[in-house]
């Protein structure tokens, strides 16, 4: 039966040219995903470290301290994906 996109959803038919792109396509689905999840979780832990008392505006130091934390996530995950990569490159040896 053909899918929505007009295939007809047989990959045993494909090329492995085209499996390889549809892998492609979920892993950068999946990549999308792990980042929203992650700034989500950014937000929500900064937020609740940084406001104490919620209104309709941030005040300064507010702001800054969550500018400070959403600088620190950062850097750790620059970190860890140094040392990811890093480890992946060292693993190919």
């Amino acid at each position: 039966t053909p899918l929505d996109d007009g295939t007809s959803g047989d990959f045993h038919a494909g090329s492995a040219t085209q499996v390889d792109q549809l892998k492609g396509q979920i892993r950068s689905e999946v990549d999308a995903q792990q980042v929203q999840a992650l700034i989500s979780t950014m937000n929500k832990k900064c937020f609740k470290a940084c406001v104490t008392s919620p209104s309709s505006s941030l005040s300064s130091s507010e702001t800054a301290c969550i500018e400070r934390c959403v600088e620190r996530y950062r850097e750790a995950l620059r970190e860890v994906s140094q040392a990811l990569v890093h480890a992946a490159k060292k693993q190919q040896m």
